[in-house]
């Protein structure tokens, strides 16, 4: 199993767990027992300028165990502030030991990404997904 970083730097995998400063607050709606409304806002700086901006979250690859070493592109600097992202999710507890969800991210890229991508600076991820809880004895 490999961690996921969705619970402190938002569903888009913008960041990993390194080098990152986020600035994050969380609203949540319970309209009914079985309905809630997560929203989420994050800001992300560079906590160091002599590093580079690492993404990912897990293993989709055997070559670099899902992390990227995001560089400048060449003739470009890095630039502290990465850009803010925007989570809303949606989730029904359907039954006692079934949760589904979904949800809509949207990363609003700044000067960091920009440094990056030449440019290139949004990104946008919806998902469903079904959680069921486990619980190790009682």
């Amino acid at each position: 199993m490999v961690p996921t970083n969705h619970k402190w730097y938002g569903y888009a995998d913008t960041t990993a767990f390194s080098n990152i400063v986020d600035l994050y607050n969380q609203f949540l709606l319970y309209p009914h027992n079985k309905v809630y409304i997560g929203i989420e806002g994050h800001l992300f700086w560079l906590a160091s300028d002599d590093e580079v901006w690492i993404g990912g979250s897990g293993p989709f690859n055997d070559s670099a165990f899902g992390y990227a070493l995001r560089n400048p592109a060449p003739g470009n600097k890095i630039k502290s502030f990465l850009g803010g992202e925007i989570d809303i999710a949606l989730s029904f507890k359907a039954l006692e030991y079934l949760l589904l969800q979904a949800g809509y991210s949207h990363f609003f890229g700044a000067e960091g990404v920009q440094a990056v991508f030449n440019g290139e600076d949004q990104l946008d991820w919806f998902y469903t997904q079904a959680i069921i809880p486990l619980t190790l004895g009682k």
